[in-house]
């Protein structure tokens, strides 16, 4: 049989587990409420960021510039460049 001091110190040693997995309950439930609202949140922003007002554009609007590089061209930028780095 145990004695009363040791039933008192065995009491308090179960009673801060107690009390800790009360306290973690509470915060697990408290984080859960909290991302729970984050979660309602993104989903708000996602739905504003989906609803685009502007029209769309047709591929057909797209145009590609006419752009032309000559041989010419391509052998000046290679002399310059050429140039620049014997310089450094």
């Amino acid at each position: 049989m145990l004695s009363r001091r040791a039933r008192f110190s065995s009491r308090w040693l179960l009673r801060p587990a107690i009390v800790s997995c009360r306290d973690w309950r509470f915060l697990v439930s408290t984080h859960l409420e909290e991302n729970r609202a984050r979660l309602d949140s993104m989903r708000q922003k996602l739905e504003l960021l989906v609803e685009d007002d502007a029209p769309p554009y047709p591929e057909e609007s797209w145009t590609v510039p006419n752009i032309s590089i000559g041989e010419e061209d391509v052998e000046v930028a290679f002399l310059r460049e050429k140039q620049r780095r014997s310089r450094a």
